[in-house]
């Protein structure tokens, strides 16, 4: 499976308005949802009207071949980046998220999709003082079509 495919299915995933529809529309007409070092920089990178907004990328592979197949498991990670909103409004993204991406089937172009499981969500402050960042870790298993 291709990192690149992986990345295709998730995003086809998450851009559904059930998650769309919580994160900012400064970035009309794309969808607040970018891979990580592709969020477009406004004029004033620093409005809030910016937030919140999606990164994501597909952080490792591992292969977990058989004799008769080819196959492995990915992790992916989700960033949720917020400026002005409450705990509980940022949950309520990261559930969204969850409710797109946990056990969901993926569409993965070259693999047949087994499962993906949550690792991990763990919400921080920024150290620029601003910025509330949830970082949210799925592990996803895959063969190999």
């Amino acid at each position: 499976m291709k990192a690149a495919a992986l990345q295709q299915a998730v995003y086809n995933r998450l851009n559904d308005s059930s998650v769309t529809s919580l994160l900012s529309s400064a970035y009309s007409p794309l969808v607040a949802i970018f891979s990580i070092g592709s969020v477009p920089q406004s004029v004033d990178s620093e409005a809030e009207t910016n937030f919140p907004y999606l990164t994501f990328n597909t952080t490792s592979l591992t292969p977990n071949d058989t004799k008769d197949n080819v196959g492995g498991s990915a992790a992916i990670q989700i960033d949720v980046w917020s400026r002005g909103l409450s705990d509980l409004a940022i949950n309520q993204i990261v559930d969204a998220i969850d409710v797109r991406i946990r056990r969901a089937d993926l569409s993965i172009s070259g693999a047949t999709h087994i499962t993906t499981e949550l690792i991990s969500s763990i919400m921080t402050d920024d150290p620029d003082g601003k910025t509330k960042h949830v970082v949210i870790l799925y592990r996803v298993l895959f063969l190999d079509n």
